[in-house]
């Protein structure tokens, strides 16, 4: 019985570490699509520029669309654990 348990308990923490690599794994990848959608938002606007007559704002960034302010990231805290 005690044997049985053991190898529960082990089965328990090898699942919850995969988990835990997993929801880490989402969580980056969620991340780098908003970065690339956001890089390619400030690529797309410099070619545009040209065709524009009004200046551009320095402190708008595409990622205050989504909620990432800089107030936002230094708040939080991530870890991998």
């Amino acid at each position: 019985m005690r044997e049985q348990d053991d190898q529960l308990a082990r089965t328990f923490i090898s699942l919850r570490t995969e988990i835990q690599r997993l929801r880490l794994q989402q969580s980056s990848d969620v991340i780098q699509d908003m970065v690339d959608e956001a890089q390619w938002t400030i690529a797309e606007n410099g070619e545009y520029d040209h065709l524009v007559d009004e200046p551009r704002t320095l402190d708008r960034s595409p990622l205050l669309t989504v909620g990432v302010t800089k107030m936002n990231l230094t708040a939080r805290r991530f870890s991998v654990f």
